[in-house]
């Protein structure tokens, strides 16, 4: 099967669609699927010095700007640029399918070229492109211009099938006019044998590396990631318990960073300041974005893992850290309810309610047989969502298309 997946962003750049998009594309490389990752070469600008292995095809395309901007004759040009380059790569290679993740600008653009040279579209909705549509009022995020908006709305409906990781925005499509019908729930994955080695995380950077910590992971993106509520809530842990830190992991690092980090470095910035002036730099350290052992590392050896968003579409992180053996404190959000279930493997939590946040963390840190608890439920529950058979669910969807032509 020739499959072409359209992508906004790519390696360095870093976050939760570009790790599916990755995972996805190599399983079905290693499949003998021939794949093509056709990527919008944005300001980070795609490099060869990636940070994982890489054997699947994947072709810069000229950009237009920011994804998520308003609607200029400019962007327009560009986006119409964007456009005849990516149909000329798609009539070259002749694919039996794409495969856009994101409503728009790709699955707006995907849905109307299906449509003309019949070829099937699946478009996935990660979380910020869906939530964003139906929470144009939300101060935590941004105002989206109506055209977006528009096309957005107007690409759910042109693609053949609409893929979600989550019930939450299986809810959010429909609200955006998606027909149900359309729809298809499959969940993000875990590369479970990854997790199966122990490792150790040792470094001198590490805040207390002999003391137990707490560990957070994300994008420093806005305000959205909650990381300014976590270590509000981890302030008054510390007044409490000076055994343990907390480690913050995904700013870009130094040899990954690109002109779009200016907004990221910008967070951590504010978040710095805060540790600051509550005393707290030596109990809190900020590292960077991890792949491989050293993030696994990080997962296998913290007390147990919080994940302070306030929007997520699904939460690969909080699976991660199941995979690893380790307990879930969570806000109650999105897509991380289908994932964390209170009392089982994690605890969720009121948004924005940073004194329960704290006595979430202190009860779990006072109760191993909870822990203990906890961790085996988490394993059990990830063991679900290896990437072979999330893959595999994706190929069928693939083939249910196919078949119907």
């Amino acid at each position: 099967m020739k499959i072409c997946i359209l992508t906004n962003y790519f390696f360095p750049y870093v976050g939760g669609t570009l790790l599916v998009v990755h995972h996805l594309a190599e399983k079905f490389h290693q499949w003998g699927h021939q794949v093509s990752v056709l990527v919008h070469a944005n300001d980070c600008s795609v490099q060869k010095d990636f940070p994982v292995s890489i054997a699947y095809h994947v072709q810069p395309i000229d950009t237009f700007g920011d994804t998520f901007s308003t609607i200029t004759d400019e962007h327009l040009r560009y986006q119409k640029i964007l456009e005849q380059n990516i149909s000329q790569e798609m009539q070259r290679r002749g694919f039996d399918l794409i495969h856009a993740h994101s409503p728009y600008p790709f699955g707006s653009f995907a849905g109307q070229w299906g449509k003309k040279h019949h070829v099937p579209v699946v478009i996935t909705c990660h979380g910020a492109d869906m939530q964003q549509v139906v929470e144009t009022d939300c101060e935590l995020y941004f105002d989206l211009d109506k055209n977006i908006v528009a096309k957005t709305n107007h690409a759910l409906k042109q693609g053949d099938i609409v893929t979600v990781p989550s019930r939450h925005l299986m809810e959010s499509a429909i609200c955006a006019g998606c027909p149900p019908e359309k729809i298809r729930l499959i969940p993000n994955g875990v590369d479970l044998k990854s997790f199966e080695e122990q490792t150790d995380y040792a470094s001198d950077k590490t805040p207390g590396q002999h003391k137990k910590f707490i560990l957070a992971m994300g994008r420093f993106f806005g305000t959205l990631k909650g990381f300014d509520l976590l270590l509000d809530a981890f302030s008054k842990v510390a007044k409490i318990n000076s055994d343990i830190d907390l480690v913050i992991a995904g700013f870009p690092a130094k040899e990954h960073r690109c002109v779009r980090d200016k907004d990221e470095q910008a967070v951590k910035y504010r978040l710095l300041d805060f540790v600051l002036r509550h005393q707290l730099g030596q109990r809190v350290r900020f590292e960077p974005f991890m792949f491989g052992k050293q993030k696994i590392a990080l997962f296998k050896n913290c007390l147990f893992f919080v994940c302070p968003s306030l929007l997520e579409g699904f939460g690969m992180v909080a699976l991660e850290a199941m995979a690893a053996g380790k307990p879930v404190i969570a806000f109650n959000v999105g897509g991380i309810r289908d994932i964390v279930q209170p009392g089982v493997n994690g605890i969720l939590v009121k948004p924005y309610d940073t004194g329960k946040l704290a006595e979430a963390m202190l009860n779990l840190m006072d109760n191993p047989h909870m822990q203990d608890k906890m961790s085996k439920a988490g394993k059990r529950i990830a063991s679900h969502y290896d990437w072979s058979d999330i893959a595999q669910k994706h190929i069928s969807v693939y083939n249910e298309l196919l078949n119907h032509i």
